[in-house]
């Protein structure tokens, strides 16, 4: 618990230009400008954190994180209400 941060992959001004493009491209040209987005992501995640430390983030490891604090808790169970990929975590759990 409290060892960890957010992984910063992107500046705000990637995240406005990627909100501002079609998310399925009308041509070539805008498919190279999201594929170079793309490449930007992941370039500014690999200076953030190793390539070890990224493979670590999964659905798996923040199962394990809920169950981690459920322990800290002193709980029997958690309840877990999740959207989108939430979801897929509360399978899991």
């Amino acid at each position: 618990m409290g060892r960890s941060d957010q992984v910063v992959c992107a500046d705000t001004a990637w995240f406005d230009d990627i909100r501002g493009r079609e998310p399925v491209p009308a041509d070539e040209t805008e498919a190279e400008a999201l594929l170079t987005s793309r490449d930007a992501f992941q370039e500014g995640c690999l200076a953030d954190r190793s390539a070890e430390d990224l493979a670590a983030l999964s659905t798996g490891t923040y199962v394990e994180d809920l169950d981690r604090f459920r322990e800290a808790l002193g709980v029997e169970q958690l309840d877990f209400l999740g959207f989108s990929a939430g979801t897929e975590v509360g399978a899991l759990y």
